[in-house]
């Protein structure tokens, strides 16, 4: 195990700026680098489908860091894996 993903899916709201999922996200980015090879990914900064799913296709592990919203992810977050897990790449149907 060497590549790590770290995803941020946290989405920006008024009252909930993503602090706490950011300063998660950069500690982990931190206490990792050196030790392992990483790349990140913000989805509220948005990003390129191609570009995330090589991110996934050399990743060994993911970390997704981010908050839950009435029992599930945000709704970017949720588009995010929609878009990024394609047929036919990670699944054979």
């Amino acid at each position: 195990m060497k590549n790590v993903l770290i995803i941020n899916g946290h989405e920006y709201y008024k009252k909930s700026k993503g602090e706490l999922n950011q300063t998660i996200f950069n500690e982990m980015q931190h206490l990792l680098t050196g030790q392992f090879d990483i790349k990140t990914t913000v989805v509220d900064k948005g990003y390129e489908v191609d570009e995330e799913i090589e991110k996934w296709l050399w990743a060994d592990v993911v970390i997704m860091q981010t908050p839950i919203y009435w029992f599930s992810i945000p709704g970017k977050f949720k588009q995010y894996i929609d878009r990024v897990y394609m047929d036919n790449i990670f699944f054979k149907g």
